[in-house]
């Protein structure tokens, strides 16, 4: 397994993670997407100076993809602070299924391949997500 396919199996282990323990924490959606995001800047920023990282990019992409960010945090706090601990689980495969569609559309178009196996894929998904849900 590569590199990127291991550190791709731990930020999704720890993507799946974090909400369910940030529901049992009983924050309002405001404070603790206020918590989650200060404490990812305060290591972010850390482990950015301790290696030395330099600015390049266009920080304007860069800013457009926090807000985007930031909305869609802000949504899924608000979700898990409305949520019961038995209802998480079911919000969390339903927002999983439109966060996999985005990039495989995405995927889609960039290579010009819609193909009758990949909408049967998205179909298969939607169907994973009513039964899982």
């Amino acid at each position: 397994m590569t590199d990127a396919r291991v550190l791709s199996l731990i930020a999704g282990l720890f993507f799946g993670l974090w909400p369910l323990v940030m529901n049992r924490s009983g924050l309002p959606a405001n404070i603790s997407t206020v918590v989650f995001a200060g404490i990812n800047l305060l290591i972010a920023v850390a482990l950015t100076v301790y290696g030395g990282a330099k600015l390049q990019g266009s920080i304007g992409v860069g800013i457009a993809a926090g807000v985007i960010g930031a909305v869609g945090l802000t949504a899924f706090n608000l979700m898990l602070s409305k949520s019961k601990p038995t209802e998480v689980g079911s919000l969390f495969v339903l927002m999983v299924m439109a966060q996999i569609a985005v990039p495989a559309v995405y995927q889609m178009v960039m290579s010009g391949d819609v193909s009758l196996k990949k909408v049967a894929g998205f179909l298969a998904a939607f169907a994973a997500t009513v039964l899982l849900g």
